[in-house]
């Protein structure tokens, strides 16, 4: 198992399938794409062998980190693989010079409040209606501290 930086759109296909089979109402395909191209975006996919079995995506603007999708395949879940996806995404948050990560969860999504949970996340509000789809509450967690950082490790940082 292997996790690494999404910075194209060679595994694009299987991002979006990755997205159908985890939620009703998954990003698009232009959504995914815009999610590569944008330098204040951080993509995560984890690997098994050569299948993509999750990705995820985060929004850097330092200090705060926004966690923007996660998702597993199926096959892959309750495995720690949504575990080890959401450590990178954390450490690519860090590397990008935030101090801290929000989120929002759907309050029917138990199993994600709980990955969330394990690593630190607080929940600290509610949103009401949050999500168009069905217009169901999401709650809002907070990890209030990231790992350390390190720069040297964020490929969207210019280098001298």
């Amino acid at each position: 198992m292997t996790v690494c930086c999404l910075t194209d759109e060679a595994r694009l296909d299987e991002m979006l399938e990755v997205e159908q089979s985890s939620f009703a109402s998954p990003w698009s395909r232009d959504d995914i794409q815009s999610a590569l191209s944008a330098p204040w975006l951080r993509c995560m996919g984890i690997f098994e062998g050569d299948t993509l079995a999750g990705w995820g995506c985060a929004g850097v603007n330092p200090p705060e980190a926004r966690l923007l999708t996660i998702a597993i395949k199926p096959d892959f879940r309750r495995k720690g693989r949504g575990s080890m996806l959401l450590r990178a995404l954390m450490q690519a948050a860090a590397d990008a010079g935030c101090g801290y990560m929000e989120l929002e969860c759907r309050r029917s999504n138990l199993p994600a409040q709980q990955l969330y949970k394990t690593h630190g996340f607080i929940k600290v509000g509610v949103s009401k209606g949050y999500y168009a789809d069905t217009g169901e509450d999401a709650f809002v967690f907070c990890a209030p501290s990231l790992p350390e950082g390190h720069p040297e490790n964020d490929p969207f940082i210019i280098k001298d």
